[in-house]
């Protein structure tokens, strides 16, 4: 993981959100590790990536999203938790 500077708004600007990838666990696994973790306050999915990973941030609690297709974002639901078996 590591910072990634950036010039538009959110979390990343102010060193309170990192964008990663793991390797040796598989991207479902990933999330819900992350879940485990009370920091992050959110969790963005993103199967769209190159090597697929996610966005950590400690910003507002609760907030889980999944983007397989770039800028489309939806609500991390079952059939959402579904699908991350197959990324």
């Amino acid at each position: 993981c590591g910072y990634e500077p950036r010039t538009t708004g959110g979390y990343h600007p102010g060193g309170m959100a990192v964008d990663c990838h793991a390797t040796g666990i598989h991207l479902i696994e990933f999330f819900l590790e992350a879940e485990k973790i009370d920091a992050f306050g959110g969790i963005g999915v993103y199967g769209c990536w190159n090597s697929p990973g996610l966005h950590l941030d400690t910003g507002a609690r609760g907030r889980r999203w999944a983007c397989f297709v770039p800028r489309d974002y939806v609500r991390i639901d079952r059939d959402v938790l579904k699908s991350l078996v197959y990324v």
